[in-house]
C-alpha cells in the first residue's frame, strides 16, 4: 500500500525520518532543478519601520535645499512673467523656520564646545570647532539676509536680481555635518524600501516648482515627404535627434528598417515584446532596452522614441500622473494577489505611488509616469498612412497586460513516489538505528529515478505540449498580446495631469553611481 511521503515520515523512527528527508529533498533537489531557477521567491514581509526624528542640523538641511528649489522656481515665474505669490510665501514661511532651526543648532555647538573644554582637548581642536561655527553662521546670516531681500524688494526686477544672488551664494553649500551619526537601517546595502513620503505631483504647477520644465521652445518646419510644419513644436531638432538615452545606433536603425518606419508597427513590436521593470529614472539608453528588451517607463519610452525618431517622426517624452484600475495595476506591476504589496513593490522601485480609496477599499493607484507623444498623420487613419502629421499622439508600450504561466508540476509528470524510493535507497545499504550509522547506500538507485524522471518529462514536454515555451515549462509571465492596423485612440488609463514634455530627460531624472 502506498502511503503519501508526509505519513510515511510519521510512521518512521526518528533516524529514518532523517534519512528519509535527506533522500526525498536531495532527489527533487536534483530533478526539479531547472525550474527550481526560475521560481521567484515571494516579496519579504513588511518589516515594521521605526519612525527616526531627524536631527535639528538635519531639518536644517533639508530646509535649505527646498529654499533652493524655491529659488529656481521663483526665478522661472519672475522670467516668465506668471504669478509668483505662492513662491514668495513659501520662502517667507522656510525663512522662518529656517532661524528657529538656527536657534536650535546654535545651542548644539555651545553643547559640543563645552563638552570639548570639560575634556581638556588640544587646542588646536577648539580652535577648529570655533571656525567651523563661525563658518556655519556666516553662511546661514548670508542666506537670511538674502531672503530678506527678496521679501523686501521694491519691484520684480530688483527681487529676481536678489533671487539670482541667493541662489549662486547657495550653489555648491552644504548645510550638513560631515559626519553622521551611524545607522544601520540606512546602510547603502540594504533591499529597495517603499517610500510613502514619495507622493505623485497632482498638478502641473508641482512639476515646475521641482525644477522639471517643457522643453524646448515651438518652431515650425517640415522634412523630406513627411510634412510636420502645421502641427507646434513637431520641427524642433530635440524631437528628432539624439541624446543620452536616445541612441541612434545601428542596431536601432536597423529594427526601425525591420519594423519599415511605421509608427503603427513601431508602437506594437515594443508594446509586445518589452518587459516592463517598476523602478524609477533612466537606468539604461535605448540600445540597452532593446538588447535587454526590458526596462522601466523611462527607458522603453527611450526605445520608443529612437525608433520613431531613427523613422523621421518627431517624438517627446511626457511625464505625468495617471490613475490605474487596482486590478490592472496588480497584474501590472508582477502578478500580485494584493494591491497594497503591488503598491509597495512599485514604491519600493522610486516610483512616486498613492492609493486611492473607495467605499472602503482600494480601487486605483495614482502614480507618476512617463509615456510618449510622436507627431503622426492620425486623422483619419490613426497612424496608418504618414503624410502630414496633424497631432501630437500620446503612446504608451511599457503599460500592458500579462498572462501568468504556473508551468509543469514535475513530481506529478515524473510519476515518482517519494517514500517508495526513500524506502528503495535505505534498503540498497545497511541502517543501524541503534548506533545511528548507514553505510553502503547505493547512489545508482537515484541515478536511475532521476534518468526515469528526465525521460518522462522529455517525453511530456516533446509529446503532449504544443509549441511549448520555457514559461511554459518553468513558469513566469508572457505579454498578452496586441496587434491592431493602426495606433491607439487614447491612452489604457486615466491621465490626471500632463506635467512636463521633455525632448530629453532631464538630468534630475536619470540614475547615478555615487562612491
Amino acid at each position: 500500500m502506498q502511503q503519501p511521503i508526509i505519513a510515511a515520515m510519521r510512521s518512521a523512527t526518528l533516524f529514518t525520518k532523517g534519512i528519509s528527508t535527506f533522500v526525498i529533498v536531495a532527489f527533487f533537489m536534483l530533478v526539479t532543478s531547472p525550474a527550481v531557477a526560475a521560481v521567484r521567491a515571494e516579496a519579504d514581509k513588511r518589516a515594521a519601520e521605526q519612525a527616526r526624528a531627524p536631527s535639528p542640523e538635519q531639518q536644517l538641511n533639508q530646509r535649505v535645499q527646498h529654499v533652493q528649489e524655491r529659488l529656481a522656481s521663483l526665478r522661472h515665474a519672475l522670467e516668465a512673467g506668471t504669478d509668483a505669490t505662492q513662491e514668495k510665501d513659501e520662502l517667507k514661511r522656510l525663512h522662518r523656520e529656517i532661524e528657529q532651526l538656527d536657534r536650535q543648532v546654535s545651542r548644539h555647538f555651545a553643547d559640543i564646545q563645552a563638552q570639548l573644554k570639560a575634556r581638556q582637548v588640544p587646542d588646536v581642536i577648539l580652535q577648529r570647532h570655533r571656525e567651523a561655527v563661525s563658518n556655519y553662521r556666516a553662511e546661514l546670516e548670508a542666506l537670511t539676509a538674502g531672503l530678506r531681500r527678496i521679501d523686501t524688494a521694491r519691484d520684480d526686477k530688483e527681487r529676481k536680481r536678489e533671487t539670482e544672488e541667493t541662489a549662486a551664494r547657495l550653489k555648491d553649500k552644504k548645510y550638513k555635518r560631515a559626519h553622521q551619526p551611524f545607522d544601520p537601517e540606512q546602510l547603502p546595502h540594504h533591499s529597495p524600501r517603499p517610500d510613502h513620503d514619495n507622493k505623485p505631483r497632482t498638478r502641473k504647477q508641482d512639476f515646475t516648482r521641482a525644477g522639471l520644465f517643457d522643453h524646448p521652445p515651438q518652431k515650425v518646419a517640415a522634412l523630406g515627404d513627411f510634412r510636420y510644419d502645421t502641427l507646434a513644436d513637431a520641427s524642433d531638432p530635440a524631437y528628432l535627434g539624439e541624446s543620452v538615452e536616445v541612441v541612434l545606433t545601428e542596431a536601432i536603425e536597423a529594427r526601425a528598417a525591420e519594423l519599415n518606419h511605421d509608427p503603427v508597427e513601431i508602437y506594437h513590436w515594443v508594446r509586445n515584446n518589452i518587459e516592463w521593470i517598476p523602478s524609477w529614472g533612466t537606468m539604461q539608453d535605448a540600445d540597452i532596452t532593446l538588447g535587454s528588451q526590458r526596462g522601466n517607463a523611462f527607458d522603453i519610452a527611450s526605445l520608443t522614441l529612437a525608433l520613431l525618431r531613427a523613422s523621421g517622426i518627431p517624438a517627446r517624452y511626457v511625464h505625468g500622473t495617471i490613475d490605474v484600475p487596482e486590478d490592472r495595476f496588480r497584474n501590472w506591476v508582477g502578478g500580485f494577489t494584493d494591491i497594497t504589496d503591488a503598491a509597495n513593490f512599485a514604491a519600493s522601485g522610486g516610483i512616486p505611488v498613492v492609493s486611492l480609496v473607495e467605499n472602503g477599499r482600494i480601487s486605483r493607484i495614482r502614480m507618476e509616469h512617463v509615456w510618449v507623444e510622436a507627431a503622426i498623420d492620425f486623422y483619419p487613419s490613426r497612424g496608418a498612412v504618414m503624410q502630414e502629421a496633424d497631432a501630437w499622439v500620446a503612446l504608451d508600450p511599457s503599460f500592458k497586460q500579462y498572462e501568468f504561466l504556473e508551468g509543469l508540476d514535475v513530481a506529478e509528470v515524473a510519476g515518482i513516489d517519494g517514500a517508495a524510493l526513500a524506502d528503495s535507497f535505505m534498503q540498497s545499504g545497511t541502517v543501524n538505528e541503534t548506533e545511528g550509522w548507514v553505510q553502503g547506500l547505493d547512489a545508482s538507485v537515484l541515478q536511475a529515478a532521476q534518468t526515469e524522471a528526465q525521460q518522462k518529462l522529455a517525453y511530456h514536454i516533446s509529446n503532449q505540449m504544443t509549441d511549448p515555451t520555457v514559461g511554459d515549462v518553468i513558469g513566469g509571465r508572457k505579454v498578452i498580446i496586441q496587434e491592431f492596423p493602426n495606433l491607439p485612440s487614447a491612452l489604457p488609463y486615466r491621465i490626471l495631469v500632463e506635467g512636463t514634455r521633455y525632448g530629453a530627460v532631464p538630468d534630475k531624472l536619470r540614475n547615478r553611481i555615487t562612491f
